[in-house]
């Protein structure tokens, strides 16, 4: 998820990080001076009734009651469904009504909202007051830049899922399989040996299922090749053999994309 800052130039990365280590500095209630803050909250409609609203309810108050009295900021929260986040933003922008801290889990979105002005460039406001989140973010950040400038602050994720495929090398042992390593120790497997050793494992049926028909069998590999059939018309493969140079390839060919 990035959190996007729109154009209006307020401070608003400070306010993020007083908001969270300011000790009680100002007391009382808005001044003259109070300044408003308008945060997008998602609206998930999971909130029992009892609670209230994502725009009201007791922890909304208490944040509320602490930020004006500590930072002198009247904040309001500004409700979006998830389900229809986009359009609802774009609502409110058409309106001229935009929040002034806004979330979105669509990156090409985020970035049509930057090209055409409406994102703050944050740059400065990061370099000035944003030491803690240079270090805690630091794998995230390159992520919310357009151009070496900063627009957003990509959430950081405390776990992440992994998907991965996995050929039993117990398996391959009874067929009397052996796959070719590479200098760097890494299985090497083309498309069609993988297709093969699907349809052994298959017909060998080691987890003893007895419930598949030749057919049966033959279908699924034939769909698997289908699949791979596709991969002459990607413009660009790249090869997992090293996660971290995979994960950097990845990222430059899909910032090249979206930069065209």
């Amino acid at each position: 998820m990035i959190e996007v800052f729109p154009v209006r130039k307020m401070c608003l990365l400070s306010f993020l990080l007083l908001l969270l280590t300011l000790p009680f500095l100002v007391h009382g209630s808005a001044s003259a001076q109070t300044e408003t803050l308008r945060v997008m909250v998602y609206d998930r409609e999971n909130m029992p009734e009892e609670y209230g609203s994502c725009e009201d309810n007791a922890w909304v108050r208490y944040i509320q009651s602490r930020v004006l009295r500590e930072l002198d900021i009247d904040l309001q929260f500004v409700r979006v469904k998830r389900a229809d986040d986009v359009a609802q933003i774009n609502l409110l922008a058409g309106q001229n009504e935009p929040p002034d801290i806004m979330f979105t889990y669509e990156y090409d979105f985020w970035l049509t909202l930057c090209r055409n002005g409406l994102v703050a460039d944050i740059t400065d406001e990061l370099e000035e007051n944003g030491s803690y989140l240079k270090r805690s973010h630091a794998s995230v950040l390159p992520y919310g830049e357009i151009d070496g400038r900063q627009y957003a602050i990509p959430s950081l994720r405390s776990t992440t899922d992994v998907t991965s495929a996995f050929i039993r090398k117990d398996w391959l042992d009874r067929l009397g399989i052996d796959l070719p390593k590479e200098e760097n120790g890494c299985y090497a497997l083309t498309a069609e040996q993988l297709l093969e050793i699907l349809r052994s494992f298959q017909q060998a049926d080691f987890a003893g299922r007895g419930t598949d028909a030749p057919e049966v069998i033959e279908s699924r590999v034939a769909k698997a090749e289908y699949e791979l059939g596709f991969a002459p018309k990607f413009d660009t493969v790249i090869v997992n053999d090293d996660l971290e140079t995979a994960k950097a390839e990845t990222l430059k060919v899909i910032t090249q994309f979206l930069n065209r």
